[in-house]
């Protein structure tokens, strides 16, 4: 009885956060002049600095694109900032940062 309440602790504990690695990871470019505010499940919003790139060890799930005030969920997609600090190409355009649709 024991051992089915350790598993069951650990099989129904809910994932909080869970970074993919590279190459399935999300990457931010940041072309834009401005930092770029983007969110993870690890860090919450923070922003990533004018004309960086997220690394290899970054798992970018969410962009704000400041064009129309909307956040893009990356998924495993490399998102482009351009100089005007707006999302090109995002994969699917979301409510807000750490929603999934």
């Amino acid at each position: 009885m024991r051992y089915l309440f350790v598993l069951s602790f650990f099989v129904l504990q809910p994932v909080l956060a869970m970074i993919w690695p590279w190459p399935l990871n999300g990457k931010v470019i940041n072309y834009s002049i401005l930092p770029v505010a983007v969110w993870d499940g690890e860090h919450g919003i923070y922003t990533l600095a004018a004309g960086t790139f997220s690394g290899k060890q970054a798992d970018i799930d969410h962009v704000f694109d400041f064009g129309s005030f909307r956040w893009c969920k990356i998924g495993p997609s490399t998102v482009i900032v351009n100089r005007q600090g707006e999302v090109e190409s995002c994969p699917k355009w979301v409510s807000g940062p750490g929603a999934a649709s």
